[in-house]
């Protein structure tokens, strides 16, 4: 009886775990959540082509594909860049360029202006991702990096629960406020993060600016009050135990350590399942509610933010002592499960429950890859690790409408649940033997 957990125990640990935060980190997650709410244009792209451009399908299909790929490439460049000059320097540099690219698409007149500005912007704004990721690694250490991620991922989500109802107001008054309102947002965010790192100097840049002795430090040096150090990981401090620092390529570093090899195969798969909620998912809704299948879509996506508010941090307290391939299996088995009998309901309140299943799924995701990450990379590439890892898991994202688009289309919408479900079987089995490969040290060695 004595081992009950109940939900004010949980909540005064989720706010005690909150509380281990450093001050930077709750700056961090305020500039995420700036940039979240006025996230217009990714939200109505597709809107925008299709209505205020009168593009058909196949062609605005082809622009929103090459603005992934170009989002994609801009966080591997991001990476690089956020290990080679100062991150917030980094960071300021490409997410002012996505606010510029956009602020000027406000002012396209064709389509053949508007698409290459899209694009720009998308590339630049890949940076926001692995650039607060990295900074928030910087700021914190093992005891502290899991809540640390948790409240970024909060912050995100209370932005995104009022950002699509700001983007169709603007939408429906001009279409060009969606991209002013974007780049405002935007700059915010650098702003915010710019101060961030003036105010208390990054670990990554004091210990070089310690061990020059010409170099006479700058007063905002001199005042920044002292953060948590971030010891350099020795072998026994990541997760893998057999796990050894090694200066290789990224990429070749996931495919010689299995582990790795695996915890990323399998977020490709569940990726596959998951990006199915912003595919299939509102194809069912059509289906189900007709005319009315774009609000009821609209209202289970303010489901998932509010699930992810609400559930966050409890979800966070109670999985801290899970291993991140644990983790993740448990979220595979609930993406199968959430979006795995979307086709067996038709009424809509089954709906809503079966989105709460799925977000749980994903809050151990965001959460726990990050964490995962961080303490698998060497000191000096956590950036690219934070950047070119979920560039590859990403693929799961990118293929699903070119995978189930054509089952849908050539068997029928029912088909595609129970291929998800399967497929989400298959996340989960991969991330078991990640976590079996990880206790198997001679199996771990990066040669």
């Amino acid at each position: 009886m004595n081992n009950r957990v109940f939900p004010g125990k949980i909540l005064l640990h989720t706010i005690e775990s909150y509380r281990c935060v450093p001050p930077q980190i709750y700056l961090l997650a305020a500039a995420r959540a700036i940039n979240s709410l006025g996230s217009f244009v990714i939200l109505l792209v597709t809107i925008i082509l299709s209505d205020a451009f009168g593009l058909g399908e196949a062609a605005a299909g082809r622009i929103i594909f090459a603005c992934a790929v170009a989002h994609a490439l801009g966080t591997l460049t991001a990476g690089s860049m956020l290990d080679r000059i100062p991150r917030h320097h980094a960071f300021v540099l490409m997410m002012s360029g996505h606010a510029l690219a956009f602020a000027a698409a406000a002012f396209a007149p064709s389509i053949h202006l508007l698409a290459p500005l899209l694009v720009a912007g998308f590339f630049c704004g890949g940076m926001l991702r692995p650039g607060v990721a990295s900074m928030a690694v910087d700021y914190t250490d093992e005891s502290n990096r899991l809540p640390a991620f948790s409240l970024i991922y909060l912050a995100h989500n209370m932005g995104m629960i009022a950002a699509p109802l700001f983007a169709g107001t603007l939408y429906g008054r001009r279409a060009e406020w969606v991209f002013w309102g974007d780049a405002v947002s935007t700059l915010l965010c650098a702003a915010l993060v710019f101060a961030v790192a003036r105010r208390w100097a990054l670990p990554q840049f004091r210990s070089r600016i310690a061990g020059s002795e010409s170099a006479a430090p700058t007063a905002s040096q001199a005042d920044a009050p002292s953060i948590p150090q971030v010891a350099a990981p020795e072998a026994t401090q990541v997760a893998d135990p057999g796990h050894r620092r090694s200066s290789a390529p990224v990429l070749l570093l996931i495919l010689s350590v299995p582990s790795l090899l695996y915890f990323s195969l399998g977020n490709i798969v569940i990726n596959l399942v998951y990006s199915q909620h912003m595919f299939a998912l509102p194809l069912r809704m059509l289906e189900l509610f007709g005319t009315e299948g774009p609000f009821r879509y609209s209202l289970l996506l303010t489901a998932n933010a509010v699930t992810v508010i609400a559930l966050t941090g409890f979800v966070t307290v109670w999985s801290r002592s899970l291993k991140a391939e644990t983790a993740m299996m448990i979220a595979g088995a609930l993406f199968g499960v959430g979006l795995g009998l979307v086709g067996a309901f038709t009424g809509f309140t089954p709906q809503i429950a079966l989105v709460v299943v799925w977000t749980v799924g994903e809050i151990l995701t965001v959460t726990h890859t990050g964490v995962f990450v961080a303490n698998q990379a060497p000191p000096e590439q956590r950036a690219r690790f934070l950047a070119t890892m979920p560039t590859i898991w990403g693929l799961g994202t990118a293929l699903g409408p070119f995978v189930f688009g054509p089952i849908a289309e050539g068997f029928g919408l029912g088909v595609v649940w129970p291929i998800l479900a399967v497929a989400a079987l298959l996340g989960v089995l991969l991330f078991g033997y990640a976590r079996r490969r990880a206790a198997s040290p001679a199996r771990n060695l990066v040669r």
